[in-house]
């Protein structure tokens, strides 16, 4: 369990979770498959977790923290 990477939120989600549902569903349809594709790369072993969480702080730019 971890909290939302969106600024000032305390919501507590679970690990595979990129973000809280209010916040989730505030990203445009873009960054959700952004979001998604990175996820898949990450466990496919093509990407690291250093690049998926660049790829992620990338789609939250100053929203948040990945």
């Amino acid at each position: 369990m971890r909290k939302c990477p969106f600024n000032d939120c305390e919501e507590v989600i679970g690990d595979h979770l990129f973000a809280c549902r209010r916040h989730w569903y505030s990203l445009n349809l873009t960054e959700r498959q952004e979001v998604y594709a990175a996820y898949n790369d990450y466990t496919s072993d093509t990407i690291g977790v250093e690049e998926l969480r660049r790829k992620q702080q990338e789609v939250l730019g100053e929203r948040g923290t990945a």
